[in-house]
């Protein structure tokens, strides 16, 4: 029957290219690919013999930051047996030689049995030569070619060999080579020509987290119907993959590498703890819903794969009737169930011989957010190893595996290749750094099955990309910017590394330097063993690295419409701009935040606010998804319903999806044309000493905005003549509302802006300064960091201080058992309806106990900037804002008065042109239409630099100086020609040097 099942996949009946592999592992793996993992690893040397000799040649290196302390080179000084080590004595080190220490323990002595002393000198190869004798009870080393003393025990040399552990970390700069060990009799046991320390420190850290994983299994875990619900190892009732499937992958890869008993006996009863939940309380196998289901049959496919061998015919049988059975358990009036997530809306077929959708599912409103990939991924990891003991059992699952292969390079893979076409992604970065787990799921794939040409299997053209954000949005803390739902991700996730290895093995030298220089430096010297299941997943040989110089400092990614502005590529010290205007919406994890952005500079000064608490949380659906939660703009229409479901939700004022739009779409929603296709990035420039970009959220709102040019934000990123220096940022917003409806630009901070202007304290936590002609500067700081906000237009803004303040009081919107009321809190506070259409500000905290740990991005302060005070309308249809942010190292003494960027009169309002500093003005042009002349006041031998955007594209400018009323003027000239009339830009911008 398994032959007629190998033989069947090969027909184009079924959408998988080829036969699943035969041989067990299968997922994830082969065990071709594990020789060769263990071949490039040190590991496996065999019990000492009772006489034998060890040589190597070793280049010693200093001690550099990250490396372990008394590094072990061979052998351990852990072992419950005799052993041997040969390791580094840092305290011995001095600035002539390293000092390294050779010793021979007996199980239960205090002292060694006998011990030696090398000086090494650093960074020189020495020969090294080892030989001992434990029935002689002699010990000689020649440490090249010189004889060096041995100190033994008063007790005598009672060494005998055991079968101990052999560690081989080591410092980063250690060299040892031609390392070999003969017996008595000269005989080659082992002998490795290199030894890879980076490799070993990972293997003995990646050993130690398995066995520890394996003792709480067995010595804490019980077999429960019920277990701990806590995320713990325990915890397979309601974890997902993250912790369930991750013991299963741990425990198997350890115990391929190792053989090590307890690991066998921690899997077996793991599969015992699983198989258990069949009885969980009022749920059975649907407990924790497809998030858990999936997870625990994809660790039994794991288990069942991977120790195959080593598990008897009864418990292999029993884990198979544990997969099919929870694949079919069904959630009535729901779709939470792994029927759910491959068959939509559909039954599964009625004969219980196959299992299969009813008929033909459409999964294309999954397709985007891709939730569903995750527990179709589970259910294939499940299926994919019992497929032929399945169909001896009288049950085909081959055509479940085939509709999930389907969904994946029919509909998960196209939109990922399209949104993902140059790397970006809408929900960057949390979710967006799926994408490395994306690529270890297409690995699962493309190592379970076969094609008979060797055609490629599930092929993709985002994998060579989806790096790229992650390099160009790394903050100096190791972090990415807090966009979409965001969960806990630091550059040290396996996933990332995911990313950064499939563009390094595609050819992309960058990504090889951002993974070598940055992500595994990040981890840790022998801190962390992601790097065994790195090389097990890319054997081959990466790019050469290149130099993070030879890309530009911005990038815009176009379809996600992700656009990263940096200084430089010293991420200590660079000023990290992040904006986002992607070009359609949708819901899952992405947010309401079109034209918003977040800037970094040691730390979150300008933030994306709000907490990640759950999906679809009180705070979740009021605040954080919205745009009152972000860096964006506001237009407050009292007449306006935002409903969630059936359920009223706050009215912040923001973006919203229209009748039409569906919040779940398909591929063919989101492209241009598409019913929920917005404005996205139109504009992008990355020029000499300046980023420029524009994008066109008008779309994103209500008719309450123009459908056209409602909103167009337009920004300059001014580069520092030096590293470190200071970075100025223009942000120019154009609004229309035809309705005369107010709008509010908003700016997030972590704590609160100061300002020289008096504050009179309102309602809901809202302090509300003294508008000034030409408005005062705020001052906002945040570690090393600060950035000065110059809010240059409208002119007399209202500018309103929003968050928590001693003895302030907020209403709080209680909706969620998780929420404690803390009437303090006024972070997160939004419009919500009292009646008679009157609205109040109540604040939505996020649940009390919530997974993130890194609270660096929550927001704790809103800066509100408007024409009019509030209920006002707005003194025209077209409104701007010009705010000026000048990003720096941290300054005690700073504390502006006034602006130091100086805003400059346009006779006929053409332009909105800024002295950011003498000598250089930069303009906007305040139509939304190209503008074929702008003017604004200078002195007449004006000779700094300009930048000028809005202009028509590709145009030459003719500039002249109008005496009468004091202006600059450019102008468009379709006769002017020759290189000394400047020309726009094909985004329309326009620079002028200083002359």
């Amino acid at each position: 029957m398994a032959m007629a099942i190998v033989i069947a996949f090969s027909s184009s009946a079924f959408a998988l290219p080829g036969a699943i592999n035969p041989a067990h592992p299968r997922l994830y793996a082969t065990q071709t690919d594990i020789d060769q993992l263990k071949k490039a690893l040190p590991i496996d040397v065999p019990l000492l013999p009772g006489t034998g000799t060890i040589t190597f040649k070793i280049s010693a290196a200093r001690k550099v930051t990250g490396d372990s302390a008394d590094p072990v080179l061979f052998g351990t000084t852990a072992s419950a047996t005799n052993a041997i080590v040969l390791r580094h004595i840092d305290s011995w080190d001095s600035a002539s030689g390293l000092g390294v220490q050779l010793g021979f323990i007996v199980a239960g002595d205090a002292s060694y049995a006998a011990h030696a002393r090398l000086t090494l000198e650093p960074d020189v190869e020495t020969p090294v030569v080892l030989t001992y004798d434990s029935a002689l009870k002699r010990v000689t080393l020649l440490v090249n070619g010189k004889s060096t003393p041995i100190n033994y025990n008063s007790n005598g040399f009672k060494w005998t060999p055991g079968p101990q552990r052999y560690d081989f970390i080591g410092r980063r700069g250690d060299v040892v080579k031609d390392f070999k060990l003969v017996d008595g009799a000269d005989k080659l046991l082992w002998q490795r020509d290199r030894i890879d320390y980076e490799l070993g420190a990972a293997y003995t850290a990646f050993m130690t987290g398995a066995r520890q994983r394996a003792d709480t299994i067995s010595n804490t875990c019980v077999v429960q119907a019920k277990p701990p619900e806590n995320g713990s190892v325990c915890d397979v009732a309601i974890a997902g993959r993250n912790v369930i499937l991750e013991e299963a992958k741990e425990l198997a890869l350890a115990y391929k590498l190792s053989g090590d008993p307890v690991l066998l006996s921690a899997a077996r009863k793991y599969v015992d703890m699983i198989l258990a939940i069949r009885d969980y309380p009022n749920a059975g196998l649907t407990a924790g819903t497809e998030w858990s289901m999936n997870a625990r049959i994809a660790a039994l496919g794991v288990i069942y794969d991977w120790f195959f061998s080593d598990l008897d015919a009864a418990k292999r049988k029993a884990m198979r009737v544990a997969i099919r059975d929870t694949i079919r358990a069904d959630i009535p009036g729901s779709n939470n169930d792994l029927i759910g997530m491959t068959c939509g809306g559909m039954a599964l077929s009625t004969s219980q011989a196959v299992l299969d959708c009813a008929g033909k599912p459409d999964l294309s409103y999954a397709y985007i957010m891709g939730h569903q990939a995750s527990a179709m991924t589970g259910t294939a990891m499940a299926l994919l190893p019992i497929v032929d003991d399945s169909a001896d059992d009288g049950v085909d699952v081959r055509p479940f595996i085939d509709r999930i292969y389907t969904h994946l390079v029919d509909g998960l893979i196209p939109a990922r290749d399209y949104i993902s076409i140059d790397g970006g992604h809408h929900t960057l970065f949390s979710y967006g750094s799926t994408v490395g787990e994306m690529v270890e799921r297409l690995i699962m794939w493309r190592r379970a099955l076969k094609t008979p040409d060797g055609s490629a299997i599930a092929p993709s053209n985002f994998e060579s990309n989806v790096v790229r954000p992650f390099i160009y949005a790394l903050r100096s803390d190791g972090s990415f910017p807090a966009e979409g739902d965001n969960f806990e991700l630091n550059i040290r996730m396996p996933y990332v590394g995911y990313a950064a290895l499939a563009a390094a093995n595609r050819g992309d030298g960058v990504a090889t330097t951002f993974y070598q220089k940055n992500i595994k430096e990040a981890r840790g010297w022998a801190t962390s063993g992601q790097l065994i299941w790195d090389t097990l997943y890319f054997p081959g040989t990466p790019a050469a690295p290149a130099d993070m110089s030879t890309l530009p400092l911005s990038a815009r990614f176009r379809v996600a419409g992700n656009v990263f502005m940096r200084d430089s590529w010293d991420y200590t010290n660079s000023t990290l701009l992040d904006f986002k205007s992607t070009s359609f919406t949708s819901e899952n994890h992405q947010h309401l935040d079109q034209n918003s952005f977040s800037v970094f500079r040691h730390a979150p000064l300008l933030v994306d606010s709000g907490v990640y608490d759950a999906y679809n949380s009180a705070h979740w659906n009021n605040y954080y998804s919205r745009t009152i939660a972000h860096n964006s703009v506001l237009v407050f229409d009292p007449a306006e319903q935002f409903i969630l479901g059936d359920k009223p939700v706050s009215n912040d004022g923001g973006q919203w999806f229209k009748a039409t739009q569906p919040r779940y779409p398909a591929l063919a929603d989101i492209v241009p044309g598409g019913r929920n296709a917005l404005g996205g990035v139109t504009q992008f420039e990355d020029g000499v000493g300046y980023t420029f970009v524009t994008g066109d959220a008008s779309k994103a709102y209500s008719s309450k905005l123009d459908q056209q040019d409602g909103f167009l934000r337009s920004v300059f990123y001014l580069k520092p003549a030096t590293t470190g220096g200071k970075t100025s940022i223009l942000v120019f917003d154009r609004l229309h509302a035809p309705g005369l409806l107010a709008a509010t630009s908003l700016l997030h901070t972590v704590n609160k802006p100061a300002a020289h202007a008096t504050a009179t304290t309102d309602t809901g936590g809202r302090l509300k300064l003294q508008p000034a002609p030409d408005n005062f500067p705020l001052m906002v700081r945040n570690g090393d960091g600060m950035v000065t906000v110059e809010p240059l237009l409208p002119k007399n803004a209202r500018v309103t201080l929003v968050g928590s303040q001693p003895g302030i009081r907020c209403s709080q919107v209680m909706t969620d058992s998780k929420q404690t009321v803390v009437d303090t809190d006024c972070r997160f506070t939004a419009r919500t309806p009292t009646g008679n259409g009157a609205f109040a500000w109540s604040n939505y905290a996020p649940n009390t106990v919530f997974d993130k740990k890194s609270q660096s991005d929550f927001g704790v302060w809103r800066m509100e900037i408007s024409a009019v005070d509030d209920g006002l309308k707005a003194p025209g249809a077209y409104q701007w804002f010009l705010n000026v942010l000048h990003v720096e190292d941290q300054r005690a003494e700073a504390d502006p008065t006034v602006n130091s960027s100086v805003l400059l009169d346009s006779s006929d309002g053409s332009a909105a042109a800024v002295a950011v500093e003498p000598g250089v003005t930069v303009v906007f042009a305040k139509s939304s239409a190209p503008a074929s002349s702008l003017r604004w006041k200078a002195v007449s031998n004006y000779h700094g630099s300009i930048l000028a955007a809005g202009l028509v594209p590709s145009t030459i400018y003719v500039r002249s100086y109008d005496t009468q009323t004091q202006e600059i003027v450019l102008t468009a000239s379709a006769t002017a020609s020759g290189g000394s009339f400047p020309r726009a830009s094909r985004d329309g911008v326009l620079s002028i040097p200083a002359n």
